[in-house]
Formats: C-alpha cells, sequence, structure tokens
C-alpha cells in the first residue's frame, strides 16, 4: 500500500472527469461521486482540494485532475517526502490554512489555536 498527499487545482473538474471514469475505484450515485479508496478528511481551499489517501498503488489515483505532490511506502513518512519538496510544499500551504485563530470562550479569556502541520494521519 501507498500512502499519498493528493492535490486537485480544480475540484469541480476533477468530479466531473471522475464521473466518466471506467474505475473500479469510483462511485456515482445519487448525483454524487465517491472515490472509494481509504482517506483522511479533504481538506478545501476555494475550488482547490488536498488529500491523504491510501491506495493499492498510484493508478488508483490516475486523474488528469489530481496531483500527486508527494507519495511514499505505507511504511514510509509521506510527509517528510512533501515537506523535502519545495514546490509541493508551497502549493500545500496555500490550500492549508494553517494560520492561528484566536476566539474568547465564555469566561471572556482568549484562546489560540493554530492548525498541525499536517491536517491528516492514518491511525
Amino acid at each position: 500500500m501507498i500512502e499519498a498527499i493528493t492535490y486537485a487545482p480544480d475540484l469541480a473538474a476533477l468530479i466531473e472527469e471522475m464521473a466518466g471514469a471506467d474505475s473500479e475505484f469510483v462511485t456515482v450515485e445519487d448525483g454524487g461521486v465517491r472515490l472509494n479508496v481509504d482517506k483522511t478528511p479533504i481538506v478545501h481551499n476555494s475550488g482547490e482540494s488536498l488529500a491523504l489517501v491510501r491506495v493499492p498503488d498510484l493508478t488508483t489515483v490516475d486523474f488528469s485532475g489530481l496531483q500527486v505532490l508527494a507519495s511514499d511506502d505505507i511504511n514510509g513518512d509521506v510527509w517528510a517526502v512533501l515537506f523535502a519538496d519545495v514546490a509541493a510544499t508551497a502549493i500545500y500551504d496555500r490550500v492549508y490554512d494553517q494560520t492561528p485563530t484566536t476566539y474568547t470562550d465564555d469566561d471572556n479569556v482568549d484562546h489560540t489555536h493554530t492548525p498541525p502541520r499536517q491536517f491528516g494521519v492514518f491511525a
């Protein structure tokens, strides 16, 4: 098995492409399209998206509208592969907002939440 961090620059176009695909990993039902692979929740920013997926091989996610930013064997470290690639990391940082946010609780105490560097991990 392989873990991969995928990037869709235009999620709507990817969904349209997947709807017409002849793949055992794609299900079209009730007007929706699903890629049937293990994945963490998808990160969205405008029309772009990122996902951490676990697939038998990279042909499973071979769509023109889907780019693999990084991949590694499941015993490896896909995040190290991603962060070693400057161009892939720039895309990742643009889509996955890691800006700290501050909120005030009911006791009028301010708290700051900083999203983790990695948006997902398989247990």
